[in-house]
């Protein structure tokens, strides 16, 4: 199978064609046709490996403890002093 997108569809669009008898002047909607059924290919194909790969785990999140009254506010020097 050739790499090429645009070869792909190409092909695929001629045996749609093929496939309806060879009519003439149904060109776009052949390419259209063939565009649509190798994305939905592709989407099956992406998805069926992505339920193939296990999902990783997620870190398990820590609780944070809170600071102590006197250090909720941030240290600041006092200028009245």
């Amino acid at each position: 199978m050739n790499p090429n997108p645009q070869f792909q569809i190409a092909e695929r669009a001629y045996f749609i064609w093929e496939q309806k008898g060879c009519p003439e002047g149904k060109e776009l909607e052949n390419w259209l046709e063939a565009e649509a059924e190798l994305s939905k290919e592709k989407t099956m194909q992406l998805a069926s490996v992505a339920a193939a790969v296990p999902q990783a785990k997620r870190p398990q999140r820590t609780k944070r403890s809170k600071l102590p009254d006197d250090r909720t506010t941030p240290a600041t020097p006092s200028l009245l002093m």
